[in-house]
């Protein structure tokens, strides 16, 4: 996969293959070949192997059973020709299963070529995870880069800049940021015990519900940039679901308790449900957010137990912390 990969394979299959040498000859370097001191090993015969004998081939056959066949390969568009044609017959040969699949995803590009740090068109990554963070940088390469893409796909860090305000600044940071406070001053800073769906409630969790489908779909895929997209979907909505239901406002009169609890349980349940979907994405921020509401990290959560609306118990004490994406001014990590 993706499809345009797989019809490229077929094609090499319909001109036919030809037999290759799996040693090179009179190098001064890599692996000596059994019984012929003048050859080495082909390096991409050793390094595909590599893939098997790291699981056990040959030394644990415990290990191999359990590890082995691979769900999934997840390689560069540049080197499908090897994982597809040379690794399958290599496998086939020996006697071992096929891996199940094979993904390759396109490139990063900047300017005028691909990021590539030979040319030295590249963004430091080092520089990147100290400017954005490490979760941003994750969550922006994945959104702005599909992973299913054919063509390469055009990066800068005055695009990222862009996509960290608005999505991790305005909205998620935002949301959190807001929904602690409200929690703390108008619920004594404990989850309220709601009584009930308004009109705004029933719409926000009946989002939830279409973005958890729709993530699970996408992420199955390997449609990362949908997937984070349909995340983020319930991040607008929760923060739209405020807007129209202005628990500020109604936390002026006493006579409208049972509003607020019901506006601020909503928001909370959906930022649960967010942290949880985020996780394998953003675990930092994932486990950030749920630290914040009481809760233990979701990487000690399965996803078949939490994905469900209306599991955050009343009573939990919630608390506000830093800002989880203070907004950016200006990329320096192109640099």
């Amino acid at each position: 996969m993706p499809e345009a990969r797989r019809n490229e394979v077929l094609g090499w299959l319909d001109r036919g293959l030809k037999d290759i040498s799996v040693s090179r000859r009179n190098l001064e370097w890599g692996i000596p070949f059994p019984d012929h001191p003048d050859h080495v090993v082909y390096v991409w015969f050793d390094a595909l192997i590599n893939y098997v004998t790291g699981v056990g081939f040959g030394s644990d056959p415990k290990a191999f059973k359990k590890w082995w066949p691979a769900d999934l390969h997840v390689i560069g568009k540049d080197i499908t020709r090897f994982h597809c044609l040379f690794w399958p017959a290599m496998l086939m040969a020996a006697g071992v299963e096929l891996p199940h699949q094979v993904f390759a995803h396109g490139f990063l590009a900047m300017g005028e070529g691909r990021l590539s740090r030979s040319s030295g068109n590249m963004i430091d990554p080092i520089a990147a995870a100290k400017e954005w963070g490490s979760d941003a940088i994750r969550y922006l390469v994945l959104r702005d880069a599909p992973f299913e893409k054919i063509e390469d796909s055009p990066i800068s860090p005055e695009q990222f800049n862009a996509r960290f305000n608005a999505d991790l600044a305005n909205g998620l940071g935002n949301l959190v940021s807001r929904s602690m406070k409200m929690v703390e001053t108008y619920c004594e800073g404990l989850v309220p015990r709601h009584g009930g769906e308004g009109r705004s409630e029933i719409a926000l969790h009946a989002i939830a519900d279409r973005a958890m489908e729709a993530h699970d779909v996408a992420a199955a895929d390997l449609h990362f940039a949908d997937a984070l997209g349909a995340i983020f979907s319930l991040v607008d909505a929760a923060n739209k679901h405020y807007q129209d239901t202005q628990p500020w406002k109604l936390a002026k009169d006493p006579a409208n308790a049972l509003d607020v609890a019901n506006s601020l349980y909503a928001g909370l349940e959906a930022l649960r449900l967010i942290a949880h979907l985020l996780w394998p994405y953003m675990p930092n921020t994932a486990a950030s957010i749920c630290g914040q509401l009481g809760l233990p990290s979701p990487e000690s959560a399965p996803w078949a137990d939490v994905a469900k609306w209306g599991l955050l118990e009343p009573g939990r004490k919630v608390h506000a912390g830093p800002p989880l994406f203070p907004r950016l001014e200006a990329a320096k990590a192109s640099s």
